[in-house]
């Protein structure tokens, strides 16, 4: 089995700043962020890895960008949406555009949670949730996914950066497949031959 994981397309428009963006701030793709999605259904065709079934988190960012790409490669079933494939709560981050986050919190904290996916202490910005929580929640989700669809080839999740980056902490701990675990809008990774004596991870490929 592959398991691709794929994180949303763009949901700012060229002329917006980006801001901190978790799971309440629920917004929707822009035309730019749908045509990604187009774009990674139609390489998911041509390198044959149409997915069996399609996983995605709650947000409108991530329903939108699973159902375009569940459409254009021909899955008759809705995506299967999942909590644990929800985006972070960025707690007061939310919102903040990097440079004020810095301002307000300090770049330490910033350059550790891009770095190395390290969360910052409650003072340093209160998210929600615990690192250990997501890490478990990832790891069931991985485990009922490979019971369930043992005898599929290709099933893809998509989802959003601050949950990839803990895929990336958890499957590529050597760091060999990426140095930050940073995935950009519209990029997807490749879990190759889970759970295979083969199984190699692929990070942050444009389609």
């Amino acid at each position: 089995m592959n398991i691709i994981l794929a994180r949303h397309g763009n949901t700012f428009e060229q002329d917006e700043k980006p801001y901190w963006c978790g799971s309440k701030n629920d917004i929707p793709l822009t035309i730019t962020g749908k045509e990604q999605a187009e774009k990674l259904a139609e390489h998911l065709i041509v390198n044959k890895l149409i997915p069996d079934a399609v996983y995605c988190g709650p947000l409108k960012r991530t329903k939108e960008y699973a159902s375009i790409i569940s459409k254009i490669c021909g899955i008759k079933t809705a995506p299967t949406i999942d909590e644990r494939l929800n985006e972070l709560d960025y707690g007061a981050w939310a919102g903040l555009d990097t440079d004020k986050t810095i301002e307000l919190y300090g770049k330490e904290a910033v350059k550790a949670w891009e770095d190395n996916a390290e969360w910052p202490a409650k003072e340093k910005g209160n998210w929600s949730g615990s690192q250990e929580e997501l890490i478990k929640n990832i790891k069931d989700l991985v485990d009922d996914i490979s019971n369930k669809h043992k005898n599929d080839k290709n099933i893809l999740l998509v989802t959003s950066n601050g949950v990839l980056k803990h895929f990336w902490l958890i499957y590529d701990k050597d760091r060999t497949a990426s140095s930050n675990g940073k995935v950009k809008t519209g990029a997807y990774c490749l879990i190759k031959n889970f759970k295979s004596i083969d199984q190699k991870l692929v990070w942050n490929t444009a389609p």
